[in-house]
């Protein structure tokens, strides 16, 4: 499609094609479904989640560096200890920690790149390396403390999975100051709205339950997304649900938030699976990035702090 603005400026040629869609909306109210569709092929996000070749962290990595890719992930079946996760999990709920966080641990793996010339006298500008970056035993480690009160039987594959992911996604986004790890038991406290997430990115793994539900860009519908974004009220109907791709226990989906550098727009839209009245107990690892510390760790008194 030829447009004379592109050349002059492609965030002006978006901002014309926006007012024309408001316009043509307006004087056409008959024809509003097939307007939305056509002007969603030109000024609507792009963004898809696939299926990485195999089922291989090199591959998910490679998947994860495609254009229009906010998700990627790699299905492996059922994992092999599933019935001592099982058996933990059972024994445990979500109430007995705090956010249902078993342990949460958090590293600088790099340093902000902003914009600013070497001359900029703006203190806030400035990259300030009071905090050394982690070092690659320093991420190792970080993963052994991860999961050191989980049971043997497990432990060290759920530890190599943080690993897996800790490094990819720092070799991804290596100008990401911050990486976080997580393991949760999640039942209730879960998010069952479509949304977008701020953080950079985030990778997440679910061993026991049902997996995250995920959706491309195309099966949104963004006027219904964007009013009921800022309501704390269910939104089910802004996606078509027949499109929704829904992981699979023991999957690993990798999601670019709204962070994520030169994203197209914003992040993956997802959500937590809604199950029923009782929703399934889930054992879930999380690896995220961000542009800042999650929280402040020098004065928690968590249990996972040694």
């Amino acid at each position: 499609m030829f447009s004379p603005f592109k050349a002059i400026n492609p965030s002006l040629e978006r901002k014309v094609l926006t007012l024309s869609y408001h316009f043509t909306i307006q004087s056409f109210p008959h024809s509003r479904d097939e307007i939305r569709r056509i002007f969603s092929i030109v000024i609507m996000p792009r963004g898809r989640v696939i299926e990485a070749e195999s089922g291989s962290f090199d591959d998910l990595e490679e998947a994860a560096k495609g254009k229009h890719v906010k998700g990627c992930f790699f299905e492996r079946g059922a994992h092999r200890c599933e019935k001592e996760i099982e058996k933990w999990l059972n024994a445990r709920e979500e109430r007995e920690f705090r956010y249902g966080e078993v342990a949460f641990v958090q590293v600088k793996i790099g340093t902000y790149v902003n914009d600013c010339d070497s001359d900029c006298k703006d203190p806030s500008c400035k990259n300030i390396d009071s905090e050394r970056v982690a070092s690659q035993d320093d991420i190792m480690r970080a993963c052994s403390l991860l999961v050191k009160r989980l049971p043997e039987s497990f432990r060290e594959e759920i530890r190599k999975d943080a690993a897996a992911l800790a490094f990819l996604s720092k070799r991804l986004c290596p100008h990401t100051p911050w990486l976080s790890m997580r393991l949760e038991i999640i039942q209730y406290n879960a998010c069952w709205r479509w949304h977008q997430d701020t953080y950079v990115g985030r990778s997440i793994v679910t061993y026991v339950g049902p997996g995250t539900c995920t959706v491309d860009d195309k099966h949104v519908i963004w006027d219904a997304f964007e009013r009921r974004s800022v309501d704390n009220i269910p939104n089910e109907k802004c996606v078509l649900n027949e499109k929704v791709k829904q992981m699979k226990t023991n999957a690993v989906l990798l999601m670019k938030g709204n962070a994520w550098p030169k994203i197209s727009g914003k992040g993956l839209v997802h959500k937590s699976p809604e199950e029923g009245r009782i929703p399934p107990k889930r054992l879930i690892l999380k690896v995220d990035l961000s542009n800042s510390p999650v929280r402040d760790i020098s004065s928690d008194d968590d249990e996972n702090q040694d």
